[in-house]
């Protein structure tokens, strides 16, 4: 039986190795992945450009030689060609089995003319049957790039320093603002910052990280930007990419106003918020857009005593801020401290325990030490004329440990909860669970419906702070008196 066995065995060998090789023809075309164009979309001339892949696939069911695959440009061209593992503008006689596929790798050449340009060329291959083509187009932005000296170390700008809306400024790891100096980021500025990864924290490090004072469009013009240097359709709505914006606890008086950033771990991020001295709140925040955080889109971290009864100027203090999509809170507040909001919208469309992990509006009063030893802080909290709203039943997250007193004004809000009326912080005016009917948040209208809730339940503006540009919304329209909960006022 053995005998048989091998006998067999070696029978299969031999007609293995007397099978002819597959043979190789010239007749019949490629199918190219993309169909039609080879597109970068927005690239950089002071960073690398991404790849992008063309892949060649042979369906003709037989073996088949590629007469030549080449960028029409060849050495002049604006991009460079990998195919196979082998770089060159031009490849020939490629052998390509049945069944089988290669992989084009393209690459742009940025850095090579200033301004702002275009970039095109054609991707070329072909047979004995003819010649297809791919066109190849990149738009290119001509740019300022500040980089740190690694993705631990925060490359410190000079003391007194001031970003122009003239091009715009990549940032590759992370920079900082010196205490007691101050950054003006005038209006109509982009940054974008890079996804620079840190190998020992195992984190994105591009940052800004403010330690003195950030004064970000003063004057209400053109919306200052902060996001993300990847402008490819796949990461255009992306969380994660970036930082965010850090406040240590020795800054002062900074203003955030009509900015829109996104696509970061952490918007804004405000560190030991109550101790700042001074008659200014550490930070302001107005008519600005905070959007696709991997973590949250607002958090203010306290972790020291105050009096809550005349605790002076507010830590954080926002208006007409939207705030949403983001994988905890959208609004964070931890460890007590003192914050005030009016007119904010703060919506999450993710589920809780699918996309994200905590409510819309998150508070907690305490930090827990070695041992399960448990500090708590004193915690003020105001919240007037806003909606607090998402996918969630609980949207309203409160862990507050015995302790200091909560001083809390949450008034005339829409609030999605299932807590009683009688169980939430002090307050009046209030609509629990009165859905505020945003237009279409899909597509990032998040004014007022016909019949939302929200209309008319504003506290009289008479009544609330004078604070720049609260009488009109976010988009600049005139309130009515009483207005419209949260950061729009409806148009019809």
């Amino acid at each position: 039986m053995h005998r048989l066995l091998l006998a067999l065995l070696l029978a299969a060998l031999a007609f293995a190795a007397c099978e002819r090789p597959e043979r190789f023809v010239e007749s019949g075309s490629v199918d190219l992945w993309p169909t039609d164009t080879v597109k970068f979309d927005t690239i950089f001339t002071t960073l690398p450009s991404p790849t992008q892949r063309v892949y060649l696939y042979n369906t003709t069911g037989r073996a088949l030689r590629i007469r030549r695959v080449a960028l029409r440009g060849l050495e002049s061209s604006p991009f460079r060609l990998t195919l196979d593992g082998v770089a060159g503008q031009e490849h020939r006689g490629i052998e390509l089995a049945r069944g089988d596929s290669l992989i084009a790798f393209l690459t742009a050449r940025t850095g090579t003319r200033t301004g702002d340009h275009d970039l095109a060329d054609d991707f070329v291959v072909e047979t004995e049957n003819g010649t297809t083509t791919r066109p190849v187009v990149a738009h290119v932005l001509d740019a300022y790039v500040l980089q740190s000296p690694s993705p631990e170390l925060v490359r410190l700008l000079g003391c007194d320093t001031t970003f122009t809306p003239d091009k715009p400024i990549v940032v590759d790891g992370p920079i900082g603002v010196a205490e007691g100096c101050t950054l003006t980021i005038e209006a109509g500025t982009r940054l974008y910052f890079t996804s620079l990864r840190s190998n020992r924290f195992g984190f994105y490090t591009s940052l800004l990280q403010v330690e003195g004072t950030l004064r970000v469009n003063e004057t209400g013009g053109d919306t200052v930007v902060f996001s993300n240097a990847r402008l490819t359709k796949a990461y255009r709505s992306a969380a994660g990419q970036w930082g965010g914006i850090f406040f240590t606890r020795t800054s002062q008086g900074s203003v955030v106003r009509r900015a829109l950033i996104e696509n970061a771990s952490i918007g804004l991020r405000v560190d030991s918020i109550v101790g700042g001295g001074g008659t200014e709140p550490r930070l302001t925040v107005f008519d600005t857009e905070i959007r696709n955080m991997a973590n949250f889109a607002l958090l203010a971290v306290g972790a020291a005593d105050f009096d809550v009864q005349a605790p002076g100027p507010p830590s954080l203090r926002a208006w007409n801020v939207l705030a949403y999509n983001t994988g905890q809170s959208v609004l964070g507040l931890a460890y007590g401290g003192h914050c005030e909001f009016y007119h904010c919208t703060f919506f999450n469309p993710r589920s809780i325990g699918g996309g994200r992990s905590e409510p819309c509006l998150g508070v907690n009063n305490f930090l827990r030490g070695e041992g399960g030893r448990v500090q708590t802080y004193p915690t003020r909290l105001v919240l007037v004329n806003s909606i607090v709203w998402g996918t969630g039943r609980e949207e309203l997250g409160l862990s507050l440990a015995a302790g200091p007193p909560l001083a809390a004004n949450l008034s005339h809000n829409i609030l999605r909860t299932e807590r009683a009326a009688a169980d939430l912080p002090p307050g009046t005016g209030n609509r629990l669970n009165a859905d505020p009917l945003l237009r279409n948040p899909r597509n990032r209208d998040f004014g007022l419906a016909d019949e939302s809730a929200a209309r008319g339940l504003g506290l009289p503006l008479d009544q609330l702070p004078r604070l720049p540009g609260l009488e009109r919304d976010f988009a600049g329209q005139p309130r009515s008196n009483p207005p419209d909960a949260g950061a729009f006022q409806h148009r019809p």
